[in-house]
């Protein structure tokens, strides 16, 4: 006589992304409601503080420019009531600039590699405060209609899902780092640089073609006939 199993019936459930990477859920980049002076400032003044950031300390590139977007944007950071843990989270960010500053310190430029490793910080710190504290829904809505009758509808559809994506793109590279680094921890392998950039390469990679992949399967990257046509 057979026996009929009475063990209960598991039903497989979709892991979550930041799971299935190793990692714990991570609040950086991504949006917490809340009622701060930040969250509440209209989403063109952020937008505009991101872009500020990076024309000052891309145009400029001097230590004292780089020292006050800092200030400025840590400034931005404190008001918006975001715990400082996700400072804490952004440590990836300095193996990323450590190539850069290591690259003027040997050629020489000591001012340099001081001020754009510094000025990169400021304009994360920015964008990470403005995904934060807004939806990408609305920046997309507000880019989408600022240069719908500039470029047309479509264009400016593009263009408002470039930059919510690269304002994602940011804070997502600081969660692969982390992931990967729990990853090794986990294992008993010591996280030295190559262990860490290559899995995050590969893992970017992959993130960006499965968005190219659904961008392309809603025909956003596709030009649309006008109505003459």
């Amino acid at each position: 006589m057979t026996q009929t199993s009475t063990a209960p019936v598991r039903i497989a459930r979709r892991m979550p992304a930041a799971q299935r990477l190793g990692a714990t859920p991570s609040i950086i980049g991504s949006y917490q409601p809340g009622t701060s002076i930040v969250h509440r400032s209209p989403v063109w003044l952020k937008i505009l503080l991101v872009l500020g950031a990076g024309l000052c300390v891309g145009f400029f590139r001097s230590p004292l420019v780089s020292t006050v977007t800092f200030i400025a944007a840590v400034g931005w950071f404190t008001m918006s009531g975001s715990s400082w843990r996700t400072i804490a989270k952004m440590w990836p960010l300095l193996i990323a600039l450590t190539p850069i500053t290591a690259y003027h310190l040997i050629t020489g430029n000591s001012s340099l590699a001081y001020a754009v490793p510094l000025g990169i910080a400021a304009c994360v710190l920015f964008a990470t405060t403005t995904t934060a504290t807004t939806p990408l829904t609305t920046i997309i809505t507000l880019l989408t209609q600022s240069t719908r009758r500039l470029i047309g509808e479509h264009a400016a559809l593009v263009v408002g899902l470039t930059i919510a994506l690269t304002l994602r793109t940011i804070p997502l590279l600081l969660e692969l780092f982390a992931a990967t680094r729990q990853a090794l921890h986990a294992r008993h392998v010591r996280a030295t640089p190559l262990r860490l950039i290559l899995p995050v390469v590969l893992r970017a990679t992959g993130h960006a073609l499965s968005t190219g992949d659904a961008l392309e399967a809603r025909g956003v990257l596709h030009d649309r006939p006008t109505r003459g046509e």
